[in-house]
């Protein structure tokens, strides 16, 4: 990640689709005693878990220095190889490149890095793997998360935490089989059924794509990703008026939704309905754009809460705006201009939040 850059964007551009198509060819599920295992550069864990809980290991970390770029941002400098060498003593995946990073998540994820070393805990260990997944270095998270279901086979966090990086990169089949085991475990987790139906619906899986967007909009009726999900589906079918149907009432349960927006313009526009079609799209681009899962994922926020990177606040800050909740949005965003001070966007937007708060004597955060 360029100096002062956001969090969670380190160095992928040299890695790319690329990178990520040799990772799927080079994991491996192994068969233990105890389970299976992703490899992911765990070697040791071949041998079983009883070699990762032994021979702690003390990390000593390489000096992190606190740079601040010309906007007044900070950011990590260090010795990338040093760092790697510490993580391969602790027994842990060598570490993505944190040069140019933020350095809020990077002192969180080397707090949980040294925990695993000094103790061989697990939830240290999975709450690696939830760092390394709020900065999406989905390669890391994957083999922490791998190793901590190992370790611990109780904690749904860290299967279904395997399950969210294996759909991450792509790997349909596997993260179907972790999610449904996530499932098995604690089938009252809505989410869990809208990532099995997203999966399913990639697959041209139409039937079980449905049923699982089904058993999330009853768990959560007054949500719309449930029924932008099987909207999706009739859209994929070719049942248009399904999907108005379906996704009319995603926009009455949720009107600041614009994908549910989008995609009942896409409906409509099928069905000849251009005028329609072109106001739910203009409303569409007008509404706050959330990004991926984060904003229906409780656990994927419980991951991006803990390593308090950048992403989460903006995502706070959107669904503040959405819900009109402007102390909140003043907060969170005054929380985001202490890591980047020179956000213009963020500047403005919190001008317009003074604004509607009646604040108009502040013009910047305090």
């Amino acid at each position: 990640m360029k100096p002062g850059g956001r969090d969670g964007q380190q160095r992928r551009g040299r890695r790319g689709k690329a990178n990520r198509a040799d990772t799927a060819r080079r994991l491996r599920w192994w068969e233990v005693p105890a389970g299976l295992v992703v490899i992911g550069g765990w070697a040791y864990l071949l041998f079983g878990p009883s070699l990762a809980i032994g021979n702690r290991a003390q990390i000593s970390f390489p000096r992190l220095e606190i740079r601040t770029d010309a906007s007044g941002s900070q950011y990590v400098q260090t010795d990338a190889a040093a760092l790697r060498a510490a993580f391969e003593h602790a027994g842990l995946p060598d570490p993505p490149d944190l040069n140019g990073a933020d350095p809020v998540p990077v002192a969180v994820l080397l707090r949980f890095a040294r925990e695993w070393g000094d103790t061989r805990s697990v939830a240290a260990l999975g709450q690696l793997a939830q760092v390394y997944q709020a900065l999406q270095e989905h390669e890391a998270a994957l083999g922490c998360f791998a190793a901590a279901a190992q370790l611990d086979t109780s904690d749904v966090r860290w299967r279904y935490g395997l399950g969210i990086e294996c759909q991450a990169m792509a790997l349909t089949d596997l993260a179907i089989d972790a999610l449904d085991q996530a499932r098995r475990m604690d089938p009252d987790y809505p989410t869990t059924y809208a990532r099995l139906g997203a999966l399913y619906l990639d697959r041209n899986d139409f039937e079980r794509a449905e049923a699982q967007y089904n058993e999330y909009r009853m768990r959560l009726p007054n949500r719309s990703l449930g029924y932008v999900g099987l909207g999706r589906v009739a859209l994929a079918r070719g049942d248009e008026v399904r999907a108005k149907e379906l996704l009319s009432t995603a926009v009455r349960v949720m009107p600041n939704d614009f994908l549910a927006h989008r995609l009942l313009g896409r409906a409509l526009a099928a069905l000849g309905r251009r005028e329609l079609a072109r106001r739910e799209q203009d409303l569409a681009e007008r509404l706050p754009q959330y990004s991926g899962w984060l904003s229906f994922d409780p656990r994927l926020q419980e991951s991006n809460a803990l390593a308090n990177t950048q992403g989460y606040l903006t995502n706070q800050m959107r669904a503040a705006a959405a819900g009109e909740d402007w102390a909140t949005f003043v907060h969170v965003a005054e929380l985001l201009l202490r890591r980047r001070p020179q956000d213009f966007s963020t500047l403005s937007n919190l001008a317009e939040a003074y604004r509607k708060l009646g604040r108009l004597d502040e013009g910047g955060p305090g």
